[in-house]
């Protein structure tokens, strides 16, 4: 890659989850071999940054986070009449959960008795395979007060191999244009239904995708990113925008782009589900 390349790519957010892709039935916190959706939380915005406090003889002494400015790290849904924990992390997918409950599945933020959920998810009737993604909600500006959800199925047929799924939760339209091919404009985020936009990708055994990312709409047209990913055969590879919620106001949307191993259809018991994900890799 050259300099160029290496300075645009800088700002962007690239993740590889570390976990079980989708569609993976031994996933932890699964059920192997079990019915129902297979569910997958990414938590999306801005990683704090660290900030300190200087004493009254000069020395800089670390300043905690606060709660708000981060989603929780463990939420817990009931399985079998308990409670199990998940990890959640920002901008990487948490484990693979399997469930098998009402259309509605609970989150709470703690595991003590007679608690209030944390958010409500529906459920696809389809039962297909669902991506949750968690914002912070813009009105609260809080992470830990009403985040908002918003649920994508991730099976094949919504999300097959060899393609990008843009998805656009920012209040402002972008357009999306490869260096090969043309250019997808995405409309902003509306309460009713962020609608996925899928680009096809060239197959490839390790292919590169080259493309720039601008905003639309009133005032010049502002660049988001201009950078280029690498990818494997059969990838499938997620581009999320989303609103600033963090101190950087220097652009007013950023992105994460993180990667899907396809997999095969639901496994019966017995079977074997596919392989896990790389380790994560950020830029």
């Amino acid at each position: 890659m050259s300099r160029r390349l290496k300075c645009l790519c800088l700002g962007i957010i690239i993740c590889v989850p570390a976990y079980p892709v989708l569609g993976d039935p031994a996933a932890p916190g699964g059920k192997p071999g079990g019915g129902g959706a297979r569910i997958s939380l990414v938590p999306i915005g801005d990683v704090p940054e660290p900030k300190y406090d200087l004493t009254p003889d000069g020395k800089r002494v670390f300043k905690e986070t606060p709660e708000s400015e981060t989603p929780p790290l463990l939420l817990y849904y009931r399985e079998g009449g308990k409670l199990t924990p998940l990890n959640l992390g920002l901008n990487s997918p948490a484990a693979t959960i399997r469930y098998d409950g009402a259309p509605e599945l609970s989150l709470f933020a703690t595991p003590k008795a007679g608690a209030e959920p944390f958010i409500k998810v529906a459920i696809p009737a389809t039962k297909e395979d669902t991506t949750v993604f968690m914002v912070r909600n813009p009105e609260t500006k809080s992470w830990r007060k009403a985040p908002l959800v918003k649920v994508y199925e991730n099976g094949l047929k919504s999300f097959p191999k060899n393609s990008l799924r843009i998805l656009n939760f920012s209040k402002v339209p972008i357009t999306f244009q490869a260096m090969k091919g043309e250019a997808t404009d995405v409309p902003a985020s509306t309460p009713a239904a962020d609608v996925p936009h899928l680009v096809p990708l060239p197959p490839a055994e390790q292919g590169i995708l080259q493309y720039k990312i601008t905003t639309r709409g009133e005032g010049a047209p502002v660049v988001i990113a201009e950078t280029a990913t690498t990818y494997p055969a059969d990838a499938r590879i997620n581009l999320v925008a989303y609103d600033v919620d963090g101190d950087d106001k220097t652009k007013p949307v950023k992105i994460v782009v993180y990667f899907e191993l396809p997999y095969k259809d639901a496994a019966s018991p017995g079977e074997k589900g596919s392989k896990g994900a790389k380790p994560p890799v950020k830029r």
